[in-house]
């Protein structure tokens, strides 16, 4: 599809539905993000990593849970019915793809019956996929 039929599609979409649309595409933006750059992300599919825009605070929980889901796969891949389940192959940032409160539950719930795991899911919050 074109940029030019994809601003067709997201022209008359409000905010809350040009958020949820970068959201199913694996997008996470700081919900301060202005509506001229959400229209860009869309249009353009430009990685809003690249641009100047508020980071989300919690995306760095994101990226320590992908990082634990990692390191702890054989153990954590038959409990994962989220999109983590599809970590090792289609989808390298599955947490990237949930709502912030879903994330902050997962934090939460990995440390209810062992809380060094919020400590090492923290300490891994900062550690890229690929290093």
């Amino acid at each position: 599809m074109e940029p030019d039929e994809r601003y067709e599609l997201i022209a008359g979409m409000n905010r809350t539905e040009l958020m949820q649309t970068l959201k199913e595409l694996g997008y996470s933006v700081h919900p301060g993000c202005p509506e001229e750059l959400l229209h860009i992300f869309l249009v353009d599919r430009a990685d809003p990593e690249g641009y100047d825009v508020p980071s989300n605070p919690i995306n760095s929980w994101r990226q320590g849970l992908i990082n634990f889901i990692d390191e702890h796969w054989v153990k954590l891949r038959p409990q994962l019915f989220c999109p983590a389940k599809d970590l090792k192959t289609t989808n390298p940032r599955p947490c990237f793809g949930c709502t912030d409160i879903q994330v902050l539950t997962c934090v939460v719930q990995a440390g209810e019956k062992y809380p060094n795991n919020i400590v090492m899911i923290s300490n891994l919050r900062h550690r890229h996929q690929d290093g």
